[in-house]
């Protein structure tokens, strides 16, 4: 099963003639209601989770042709409302993996050395080969299932590192960065991995306990190169009656889970439905709740199959014991990454209609990427009616190019500055101004940003780029595992003001 967008795929054997095939489902634009278009009979064809992939009007399935293993790529014709076979890709070896991601296909397969193929789409030109990966290490565990696809990145997993393969602004694929994540995390993760945008989403264990569960990086091409930060995880003990075969669809920050047994509302041990996990807050994870008798899917049925791609839920259920007919069935869930707030109004929609809810200008919610611990905050009211507030919103990663500190509540039209200082203790007000930054044993000479105005509105929005801090002897690079202070400084009447500071241990 594979949904994207307004298609889907689902395999199926055909009974009497034991023969497998596909059917085409598309959603109607107007009604939203999803309907089968075609039967789809491709020659050859191979049944599998990982053996189909789906990106808009562009399909890939495996096939096995006079003996030897091969991809057919599929495309969609508006014209005839129809599913084509494009071109066969032949293949040397035991086909892994098939996954595409915008114009890439990535086919990895297992024959003397594990390889990952990696392909471009072009229309009715054979799909052209623009690099093979080959495992490092020939006795390692999986090398050709144990990646992810993003548009322009190819993310490869193993037990302590991601490997990241980049499409550059040429269009040649290189390898950019291999970045460890720390051991003491407290974490070990299988190989199997998904992302989508910002977010790598994976399966393990907590190694302190010895509990199993789900955990995820968040991820940023910065000035520094590719950074992560480890969001954290949840553990099996939080989700109703977790399924353990390594089975689940990730996207735009919620995961799905297999579900099994009487967990899912029901006697019976081999009932199998759907956990929703969603990023909230903080980016910690939460349990969303479960598709088990919910709307689209009927009390009664068992999952066996299914797929999600940000917005839409597909899944092939049974029906009660004693009906073997299998039905698909689609439910509507946008990911946590384009509804943060959970308002049921996409926060695309909401930062086009009040520009101010994302200062920082990359599409998330500002409200939902505070980061830093608040010290010092001021007691006594300014002309506003309230004491000023600061607030860093982006992304704690040291290369970050979308963290920007906004201080509120300042008299409208305010001059003001952002101050600046390393930071490793906590703060105390100090000095002519009684800064509350500037302290602790390491701590910094105190610096300052250029002069800023508040809008009427008494909001000044500052640009803070780690890679260039401006101290009192210089501009300077902060670097990860540092901590830095800022506190924004504003003119009230005659005198001068203070907002909270702000302590930020750089990832």
């Amino acid at each position: 099963m594979r949904v994207s967008g307004e298609h889907a795929l689902v395999s199926a054997v055909d009974y009497p003639s034991d023969e497998l095939v596909y059917f085409a489902l598309r959603r109607n634009r107007v009604t939203g209601t999803w309907g089968l278009k075609q039967t789809l009979e491709v020659e050859g064809a191979q049944m599998g989770e990982d053996w189909m992939a789906i990106e808009g009007r562009t399909a890939a399935v495996a096939v096995l042709r006079n003996g030897s293993f091969g991809v057919a790529v599929l495309g969609f014709e508006d014209a005839t409302s129809r599913w084509n076979e494009l071109h066969h890709v032949p293949l040397d070896g035991q086909l892994v993996r098939v996954a595409l991601a915008g114009e890439t296909l990535v086919v990895s397969t297992d024959s003397n050395r594990e390889r990952i193929h990696l392909m471009r789409i072009r229309g009715e030109k054979p799909p052209l080969l623009e690099l093979t990966l080959r495992d490092p290490d020939p006795s390692g565990f999986g090398f050709a299932a144990r990646f992810t696809l993003v548009p322009d990145y190819l993310i490869s997993h193993y037990w302590s590192r991601f490997d990241v393969i980049e499409r550059n602004e040429a269009g040649v694929w290189a390898e950019t960065a291999s970045v460890p994540y720390l051991q003491d995390l407290g974490w070990t993760f299988w190989p199997r991995v998904a992302a989508d945008g910002r977010r790598i989403f994976l399966q393990g264990r907590d190694g302190i306990g010895g509990a199993e569960g789900y955990g995820s990086f968040r991820w940023a091409q910065g000035l520094a190169g590719l950074e992560m930060a480890f969001d954290g995880g949840v553990f099996d003990s939080d989700v109703p009656s977790p399924f353990r075969n390594l089975v689940f669809a990730f996207a735009q920050g919620t995961a799905l889970l297999d579900l099994e047994g009487p967990g899912c509302g029901g006697p019976d041990p081999e009932r199998r439905a759907i956990a929703i996990l969603d990023v909230g807050a903080g980016d910690s994870w939460t349990i969303g709740g479960q598709f088990c008798g919910l709307a689209g899917f009927t009390s009664t049925a068992r999952v066996s199959s299914f797929d999600y791609d940000g917005r839409t839920v597909a899944a092939v259920a049974y029906g009660a014991v004693g009906q073997p007919l299998n039905t698909v069935q689609f439910a509507t869930l946008v990911g946590a990454d384009l509804d943060r707030d959970r308002n049921c109004a996409l926060d695309a929609e909401q930062i086009a209609r009040a520009p101010e809810l994302d200062r920082n200008v990359n599409g998330t919610l500002d409200a939902f990427e505070q980061r830093g611990q608040t010290e010092c905050a001021p007691i006594v009211p300014g002309s506003s009616g309230a004491p000023g507030e600061l607030r860093m919103i982006g992304s704690e990663f040291a290369g970050s190019r979308d963290l920007v500190a906004v201080a509120s509540e300042l008299p409208p039209f305010a001059l003001c500055f952002l101050a600046v200082a390393k930071s490793p203790g906590a703060g105390a007000p100090a000095g002519a101004l009684g800064l509350c930054i500037g302290s602790g044993a390491g701590a910094s000479a105190v610096g300052r940003y250029a002069p800023a105005t508040a809008d009427a509105n008494g909001i000044a929005t500052v640009e803070v780029l780690p890679t260039e801090v401006p101290l009192h002897g210089g501009v300077v690079e902060a670097f990860s595992g540092e901590t830095w202070g800022w506190q924004m400084v504003y003119r009230d009447a005659i005198s001068l003001r203070l907002t909270n500071a702000v302590r930020l241990l750089l990832e």
